[in-house]
């Protein structure tokens, strides 16, 4: 067959140049297109034939799945459900794409689908034109070295219908896979991301809400924080590191920098807890998106959170299991900060016992 070439300077070309490319995608033709990190080769995901044509140019065994490839990030919600998009993932997303990164989510049907949105203007623009969902491999045959410039695609000529040109690949590595579909992250496969830049994201966020973030979210935290690592045998301060948990507390009317009271560290004391060093934050939707677990006092600030993200009803709760509020101790004498700390600490025994380490 005659394959169709297009050489490409990505730094100066017509996104109209694209249009046989994004033409034989969509009636099932193969096409090899440039990305950061390696040449792929793309298929309608749609077409079973142009699928089965493309495996069997490349030998690849059948159970392999391809790569969904999107021009952006925001395509990524007509494909995958809110709830099957962990924080964890959200902060991978926000870093790194569009990028060399691919995630494996959770699908609808309880299947799992790799996503990729990679960082090359070629790529992006085929993709935005595409008039299909376009799945992609690297360019090579199956356990061969994916192909990163030109010369390393000569073996696809006469096979596949359009093979773009666009000059060397960026990072000559392929993407780091990593699974977004179990309860934490795991990297499937290292490539162009470091391991060390993907660990940094997987820990596990546990946010505290009240009003002013000097009472009872702090407290919380505190308290939640050693019950963590009692459990795990480590100390309270190195539950971060040894265990991924990153726990964390905020205030829907909370000016920054304050400590939190005297009283509420004194009742900590009393109760056997070590004092944690303490710095007010307001809520943010930051703070939100990037917690997975989240646990107010009251219903009002349950309601708060969900104004800032509404994606976080999965994730948010009431501290108490009951579903009572806890009072704010404010202004209040020794006594009422202790029943206060006491009714924290019991609702987060058993809160404690819900929430599996992301790391071990």
């Amino acid at each position: 067959m005659a394959t169709t070439i297009l050489r490409l300077d990505p730094a100066r070309f017509d996104p109209v140049a694209l249009t046989p490319a994004a033409d034989a995608l969509e009636r099932g033709g193969l096409v090899i297109f440039p990305t950061e990190t390696v040449y792929g080769i793309g298929v309608n995901l749609d077409d079973p034939k142009a699928v089965e044509r493309l495996y069997l140019l490349k030998g690849r065994p059948t159970e392999k799945q391809l790569t969904l490839h999107l021009p952006d990030a925001a395509a990524l919600a007509q494909v995958i459900d809110s709830k099957n998009i962990p924080p964890a993932a959200r902060r991978l997303i926000r870093r790194y794409w569009p990028g060399p990164l691919t995630l494996v989510f959770a699908t609808r049907d309880g299947a799992t689908l790799g996503v990729r949105v990679p960082r090359h203007e070629v790529a992006q623009a085929l993709l935005a034109r595409a008039r299909c969902r376009v799945g992609g491999t690297s360019a090579n045959l199956s356990g061969a070295e994916p192909a990163v410039d030109g010369a390393g695609l000569a073996p696809f000529q006469g096979h596949v219908d359009v093979l773009i040109d666009a000059g060397p690949a960026r990072h000559k590595k392929s993407s780091t896979v990593v699974s977004a579909a179990g309860p934490r992250l795991r990297i499937l496969r290292e490539g162009a991301i470091d391991r060390r830049l993907i660990d940094e994201q997987s820990y596990l966020g546990v946010l505290f809400v009240c009003t002013g973030n000097t009472c009872r979210s702090p407290m919380a935290a505190t308290i939640f924080a050693e019950l963590i690592a009692r459990q795990n045998g480590v100390k309270a301060s190195e539950i971060e590191e040894a265990i991924g948990y990153r726990v964390q507390s905020a205030g829907t009317g909370a000016s920054p920098g304050f400590d939190m009271t005297m009283n509420s560290r004194r009742a900590l004391r009393e109760l056997g807890y070590t004092d944690r060093q303490h710095a007010s934050q307001p809520l943010t939707r930051t703070l939100v998106e990037e917690s997975d677990r989240i646990y107010a006092m009251t219903e009002a600030h349950r309601e708060r959170v969900l104004e800032l993200s509404p994606d976080a009803a999965e994730r948010l709760e009431l501290l108490d299991p009951s579903g009572g509020e806890i009072d704010d101790p404010i202004a209040g004498d020794l006594p009422v900060y202790r029943n206060c700390a006491r009714r924290i600490e019991e609702g987060l025994r058993k809160r404690a016992n819900e929430i599996e380490p992301v790391t071990s």
